[in-house]
């Protein structure tokens, strides 16, 4: 039966986007540590998961390949633990550099995987230059090569995992919200009858605000029934939270539709209404404490702060996180060639800014593909010197 694709085990779909993305790969495998042993799935010519797994017992050597490795490295057949052809330490020939044609990459974050504790990305590959659109005599990849292709690839993946396991938690926060809303909602209308008066002067004229910027943004019209309007006047939370859940109901109620909708009225049960968590509220002083940066580095994280908060607003309306859409999330609006050039300006100081602080600007370092290019050249860089 069909599965969302972000609810499918780490191993199945990172074999497909290494089958789709990484140029001149031959077949894929994926070596996982589960709790009392290793799985060896999709190690089949045909497809990623034409073969029934192989199971490993635990060993020195399968612990040594699959946990303690670098990000990536690049193997021979013989050399690798899962072909039982491991010869013993030996003098290293040219031809055995030749012969790593086997693309391994490695992943050991758990809290990032589904279905696995740790795993390693086996892509078989040609190991010449067609890899790189050389397609005349193709000759071996070159150490340097071998360094571009394996980080760019490892860089890649993670990106795709990252993005994997932000979609499972917000999937589980809207299934939570499915299952509780019933009873929820009732529980609510009843505590908030007793301020029902103090809100019903403001929250209808301001949901309405909310709905006609949500409406402009989106291109289309919201409305609201007056049981909407009524739950509303009577929720508990602040004005950010009656704004929050807007955004977060106009979210759901676009989703369940195949299609744009141009009109969307929103009954009394399409609102989500939910007072932000303490996780949230922690998040949110967050930014508002964050340290402030003086000095030449100031008007960078200006610009930081600013597509980091269009990027936020655009992943809680659903939108991609791409130039355009952070654009028009920012305030006032700004084009993609005007977040291109100050992307460009700014870029060795952006890069001195992500090494100072690491945990700051999380959603525009993991998803926004101008900004991601801006750490890999970087990275590609120091690599190279």
């Amino acid at each position: 039966m069909q599965r969302l694709s972000f609810l499918q085990p780490t191993q199945d779909l990172i074999m497909s986007y290494a089958l789709d993305t990484i140029v001149g790969t031959k077949r894929v495998s994926v070596l996982a540590a589960m709790k009392e042993n290793y799985i060896l799935y999709g190690s089949g010519y045909s497809s990623a998961s034409a073969d029934q797994p192989a199971i490993f017992e635990p060993s020195p050597e399968f612990d040594q390949f699959v946990l303690k490795g670098h990000n990536f490295e690049w193997y021979a057949d013989y050399e690798l633990p899962i072909t039982g052809k491991q010869v013993g330490k030996r003098q290293v020939m040219l031809e055995d550099e030749n012969n790593r044609t086997i693309l391994a990459l490695r992943f050991q974050d758990p809290s990032l995987l589904v279905n696995a504790e740790a795993l390693v990305l086996l892509v078989f590959t040609s190991g010449t230059d067609a890899m790189l659109g050389m397609t005349r005599n193709p000759k071996p990849l070159s150490a340097r090569e071998k360094r571009m292709l394996g980080q760019m690839a490892w860089n890649s993946c993670t990106t795709m995992i990252k993005n994997v396991r932000a979609d499972r938690d917000l999937y589980s926060v809207l299934l939570s919200q499915r299952d509780s809303q019933s009873n929820n909602m009732k529980l609510l209308q009843t505590e908030l009858a007793q301020k029902e008066n103090m809100w019903i002067r403001s929250v209808e004229s301001h949901a309405q605000y909310i709905a006609s910027k949500i409406g402009e943004r989106e291109h289309m019209r919201i409305m609201f029934t007056q049981a909407a309007l009524e739950s509303l006047k009577k929720f508990e939370g602040d004005l950010n939270d009656v704004e929050q859940s807007i955004e977060r109901s106009v979210q759901v109620s676009i989703n369940l539709a195949f299609e744009m909708p141009d009109e969307l009225l929103l009954d009394k049960h399409d609102l989500i209404l939910q007072k932000a968590g303490i996780a949230e509220r922690s998040e949110e002083r967050f930014r508002k404490n964050a340290p402030v940066v003086v000095g030449r580095l100031s008007k960078t994280q200006a610009i930081l702060d600013r597509y980091e908060e269009a990027a936020r607003r655009a992943k809680l309306s659903s939108q991609r996180v791409i130039g355009k859409i952070i654009g028009s999330h920012c305030d006032p609006p700004i084009s993609n060639a005007a977040i291109s050039d100050s992307l460009k300006n700014h870029a060795d100081r952006i890069v001195e800014l992500f090494n100072k602080y690491p945990e700051r600007w999380r959603i525009i370092r993991t998803e926004f593909r101008s900004v991601m290019n801006i750490e890999e050249r970087n990275d590609r860089d120091s690599m190279v010197s």
